[in-house]
């Protein structure tokens, strides 16, 4: 997936104010549970409701963040399923998404774990 920007838009806090917003078409609730900007990396929880069944997933969101002079702010999303190669997600969102996806997430999981350790443990 690529980057998404709008044009025009120059202010960070506008922008991050509309990625949290929640939203809902035919099929789908969505719905911003957490949110934490480190640097541009906008990590967030969502609970997605299929609105044709009632059940609900939570899911672990980094939407990483660019603006440029001519296009304004923007952001590219990667799931937690995907394993991202950041780990400034905040350990508590694992409190509140308690079950990785898949093994990529577990993988990813056991990263920022070890990432945390190391930042605020002078750990190695």
């Amino acid at each position: 997936m690529g980057w998404d920007f709008t044009p025009g838009l120059d202010d960070k806090k506008e922008f991050v104010q509309g990625l949290l917003r929640s939203w809902k078409d035919e099929k789908t609730e969505n719905k911003c549970l957490r949110y934490s900007l480190r640097g541009n990396e906008l990590w967030t929880v969502w609970e997605i409701k299929d609105l044709e069944t009632s059940q609900t997933t939570k899911i672990i969101n980094l939407d990483r963040l660019s603006h440029q002079r001519s296009d304004g702010w923007g952001y590219k999303s990667i799931l937690e399923s995907a394993g991202p190669y950041y780990y400034n997600c905040p350990l508590s969102f694992f409190k509140i998404v308690p079950d990785p996806p898949n093994t990529y997430a577990a993988i990813w999981r056991q990263s920022v774990i070890q990432k945390h350790k190391a930042k605020y443990h002078n750990i190695a």
